[in-house]
């Protein structure tokens, strides 16, 4: 998470949220926190699917991938949402 301005209860705040990659067993999931159209906060998490019966990494299945499109970081929505980049590539 990087944080780049100061936010405040009351403030009215936009997250927007989309997945970046799937990969095997793993995602990463981007975020932008914006007040007044204007970044405040943005990160990445990397998740790992795992076999609740075994305990370890288990391939993404084609039902997720289905209901989580990928979203390029060029995509053109992002950028009229005001991403400019990936959080991923700061």
């Amino acid at each position: 998470i990087e944080y780049l301005r100061p936010t405040f209860e009351g403030d009215e705040l936009t997250m927007l949220t989309w997945v970046e990659t799937m990969d095997g067993s793993k995602s990463r999931r981007c975020f932008y926190l914006k007040r007044d159209n204007k970044v405040c906060m943005q990160g990445w998490t990397e998740w790992t699917f795992v076999d609740l019966q075994t305990g370890r990494a288990a391939n993404i299945s084609g039902e997720v991938k289905n209901d989580f499109p990928l979203v390029p970081a060029d995509d053109p929505e992002l950028k009229a949402s005001g991403v400019r980049r990936s959080p991923s590539q700061s």
